[in-house]
């Protein structure tokens, strides 16, 4: 296949530019619309090199990627850091915690008490599983559709500003509106996706009638409920973009995660669906399973449709 020429690269970035991508995003994305979803491997690099090097002629280095998949909020002793979602291949990474974290002191790090590491390499953890799915999803959405696929993009643009916003800012009010959003974004492309007809603006801000109606389409999506409803809790019918209702820190922390671990969670069914080919899964007591960040699994059970697993750490 040979390569694109800078004519058909500029058009792309011109259009990717008009529709409001940021520039981190747009070598990907112009990957995507030329050459949709090519798996990891020789073949991939070959046609995404001068991809990168045109992008990286025509605007330097801000273009070229960090290794850093995402980047979200970790409360530390009062004040916001951020946590780092690294990519790493397959297989097990072992590495210290506060590399972890972007900027953290290092007198800081050693006042950490063994009950605050917990918390803190909890949403490190969390935080990296959910940002691994959701770049897999911005690898291969192929399936799709145009509408779903925009909301999608732009609930990732959401996460992304939410923590950024809190880091640089303090603006903990902005920061659970974006994470509010988000999570609603992906749940109406979710209800679209489970043969949804009903003009999703029609559903306006309110997360616990999305996902009542996502459940009645598509009733696998039960367990969101609490996530969900956490996070309306703390931004009821998105008043907050119009007043001053002051949230904590720790409001905006756990809002960004909570909207993390409902995108990031529904980015890991669809990608499973799609390699599957069915949206129904057939578990069976007695066998193990690979899970999205190839841990292992043993199924112990399944009643009433739900699958019981152990994961193996």
């Amino acid at each position: 296949m040979t390569p694109p020429d800078h004519a058909l690269l500029e058009a792309e970035d011109d259009a990717l530019s008009k529709q409001g991508v940021p520039l981190r995003y747009r070598p990907l994305d112009c990957f995507t619309r030329l050459y949709g979803a090519v798996p990891d491997g020789p073949a991939r690099d070959s046609l995404f090199e001068p991809i990168i090097e045109w992008y990286l002629n025509r605007y330097g280095e801000a273009v070229r990627w960090d290794g850093i998949l995402g980047r979200f909020p970790i409360l530390i002793k009062g004040t916001v850091y951020l946590g780092l979602a690294r990519f790493v291949g397959k297989g097990t990474v072992v590495s210290d915690w506060r590399e972890g974290i972007e900027g953290l002191p290092a007198s800081v790090a050693e006042s950490v008490s063994r009950e605050e590491f917990r918390q803190i390499a909890e949403r490190l953890s969390l935080g990296s599983n959910a940002y691994a799915h959701l770049s897999n999803l911005r690898i291969d959405h192929s399936y799709l559709d145009k509408v779903q696929s925009k909301l999608v993009q732009r609930a990732l643009y959401d996460l992304e500003n939410s923590a950024m916003i809190l880091k640089s800012s303090g603006d903990t009010q902005s920061a659970v509106v974006m994470a509010h959003q988000a999570t609603e974004k992906f749940l109406k492309a979710a209800l679209r996706k489970s043969g949804n007809t009903t003009d999703l603006k029609k559903f306006g801000h309110n997360l616990p009638r999305l996902i009542e109606s996502l459940i009645r389409r598509s009733p696998r999506y039960q367990w969101l409920k609490i996530p969900t409803g956490n996070l309306q809790s703390l931004s009821p019918s998105m008043e907050l973009r119009y007043g001053l209702q002051p949230k904590t820190a720790e409001d905006a922390t756990s809002a960004i995660h909570a909207s993390l671990y409902v995108c990031g969670s529904i980015a890991l069914m669809w990608q499973f669906d799609n390699a599957r080919g069915t949206d129904r899964a057939n578990f069976k007591p007695g066998r193990f399973y690979l899970n999205g960040m190839w841990q292992t699994l043993y199924c112990k059970s399944v009643q009433n449709g739900m699958a019981i697993l152990t994961l193996f750490m």
